[in-house]
């Protein structure tokens, strides 16, 4: 790796801890280790219903918005055929990207028709198979936002501090009044994408 690469990645790796730590204050609740172990939990139980050609048993871990398209037709990618080879082992998992308040559209190409937004985790996955040589996924798991003041509802709309057209920085901050806006501890993290190279988020 020459020098610019190196301190490209370095420089990467940087952003990736601060938006991190964002996320954290933002929710106290967030454990690192537990949410990719629940990663790589989803990773095993993927491989699992591919082998039975049927993703019903994880309706609840993959976005509703992706659930119906891949339950049509994830078996016959290339995700799909890697995951359902025999004896899947993970042999690393990392936190490639994280992004703080982001529409659908940003994350995934996908509409959503509440204009809600969402976080969401960019996640390296190292595995192989039997039938595979090694191969590398990057997972992206998303979380609707919530105003964790009141309690109720997505951020949409408007600033809860200032009143400005809602638009969050990378670090989960109102880019015209600089307030940090809260999520709810207990918002679940679904799967929205599994893509062979890494996507920008934003």
């Amino acid at each position: 790796m020459d020098r610019e690469a190196a301190l490209e990645q370095q420089l990467a790796g940087q952003a990736v801890a601060q938006r991190l730590a964002a996320l954290t204050a933002h929710d106290q609740g967030f454990d690192r280790q537990e949410f990719l172990e629940r990663v790589q939990g989803i990773v095993i139980a993927m491989a699992a219903a591919c082998r039975k050609g049927s993703l019903d048993a994880l309706q609840s871990d993959i976005f509703e918005g992706r659930f119906a398209a891949w339950t049509a037709g994830f078996m016959d990618t290339d995700y799909g055929r890697e995951l359902a080879g025999e004896n899947l082992m993970v042999h690393g998992m990392a936190i490639a990207d994280v992004a703080l308040g982001l529409n659908l559209n940003a994350i995934i190409n996908q509409a959503d028709p509440d204009n809600a937004t969402y976080d969401a985790i960019t996640v390296r996955v190292d595995a192989a198979t039997d039938a595979e040589q090694p191969f590398t996924e990057y997972w992206i798991f998303i979380r609707r936002v919530g105003d964790g003041a009141s309690g109720v509802g997505p951020l949409t709309g408007q600033c809860p501090n200032c009143g400005a057209p809602l638009s969050l920085n990378p670090m989960g901050a109102c880019v015209y009044c600089g307030a940090a806006l809260a999520v709810h501890a207990d918002s679940t993290w679904t799967l929205a994408e599994i893509t062979n190279i890494q996507l920008p988020l934003g």
